[in-house]
């Protein structure tokens, strides 16, 4: 079937990752300079086929964007300012935040997680992410996460909460 759309209009599902309302209070504080974030962008990567490293069940792991762009943010940003160090093409200002390793009905709980800034490569934490609602994006799309960070180290420090579907432009699945 042909795609009758006008070439401008975007799939806002696929291209973009939403941010009605406010998804997250995170206070990040370096020293003496402190930032408030109002926003995460949540995605994952399934480890579900053969190729992937679990065992006993279809591990999963989560990377949150925590920011405060009140905007739909565009994909490709996304993506970028997910990858860590100074990147070029992330427009944004945040940290990221990475979990390894949750299993299959053990999602809700305390995990360890990296933290790392956006743009600033000395800004790296090991905290906590404590999830306390979690929807499976892959299974019951769009998914949903919500909980709290915490981390301290170094006069560096982020907490806070946060709680948003998934962005679909975040999800990966290793098959």
């Amino acid at each position: 079937m042909i795609d009758a759309r006008p070439v401008d209009q975007v799939d806002a599902t696929f291209d973009f990752c939403p941010a009605s309302g406010t998804t997250a209070t995170v206070e990040v504080g370096s020293g003496s300079t402190h930032a408030t974030y109002s926003h995460v962008h949540a995605g994952a990567t399934w480890f579900v086929g053969p190729a992937a490293p679990s065992v006993g069940g279809a591990d999963m792991s989560v990377r949150l964007l925590v920011t405060s762009s009140s905007e739909p943010v565009p994909a490709l940003t996304a993506q970028c300012c997910g990858g860590g160090g100074d990147q070029a093409c992330c427009t944004l200002d945040g940290i990221t935040v990475d979990t390894n390793g949750l299993g299959v009905g053990a999602e809700v709980g305390d995990h360890p997680a990296q933290l790392q800034s956006f743009h600033d490569a000395t800004f790296q934490l090991l905290g906590t992410l404590t999830i306390s609602a979690f929807i499976q994006p892959f299974e019951n799309a769009p998914g949903r996460i919500a909980g709290s960070l915490s981390a301290s180290s170094g006069g560096m420090s982020v907490s806070g909460t946060f709680d948003n579907t998934f962005c679909p432009a975040l999800l990966t699945a290793t098959i």
